[in-house]
């Protein structure tokens, strides 16, 4: 209950929340707060399109991001901080950050856009599952996967505007 008074206030406040679905191998269920009601629950495909085989899929999934073999940054200590470097990592909480980024866009786009508007633009611009994968043809792994260009060309056309370049919004 404390995940969703949590995530209702956020929303209720205007926010966009991005979660991870889990990295459990379940084929059934997501993990808290993905199964939470308000959130866009993100799970991971490879590099081929196919549902990654550690991500949670489930009731709730909104949509599929990158999340096999991600190259991020890192750093080499254990304890304390040491060298930077760079590395490379697996797991739907790769995902998250990609879905997150491309709301992040939208926001950019239409200052004051609401989550739902979010959700709605995301999913509707999502690629289906490719054929012949765990996922293809299934609503319990989400919308499809994230297409950030389809996305915000999605949200300008519902704008009326074409042939746009970005804008950039100060900050208040």
């Amino acid at each position: 209950l404390t995940y969703q008074a949590a995530i209702t206030a956020a929303r209720n406040a205007g926010s966009t929340i991005v979660v991870s679905t889990g990295n459990d191998y379940s084929r059934t269920t997501v993990t808290q707060p993905a199964n939470c009601v308000g959130v866009i629950a993100a799970t991971a495909h490879t590099a081929t399109g196919a549902s990654a085989d550690y991500a949670n899929v489930g009731t709730g999934t909104t949509i599929s991001a990158p999340g096999n073999s991600i190259h991020t940054t890192s750093n080499s200590g254990t304890t304390v901080p040491a060298d930077d470097s760079y590395s490379t990592h697996s797991g739907t909480s790769f995902s998250a950050p990609h879905v997150a980024g491309v709301a992040a866009l939208l926001a950019q786009i239409q200052t004051g856009i609401s989550p739902t508007e979010v959700q709605t633009h995301l999913t509707h611009s999502a690629r289906p599952h490719p054929s012949g994968t765990y996922c293809a043809g299934r609503t319990d792994c989400g919308a499809g996967l994230l297409d950030a260009f389809r996305a915000v060309t999605s949200l300008l056309q519902a704008r009326g505007i074409t042939n746009a370049a970005p804008v950039l919004h100060a900050l208040p």
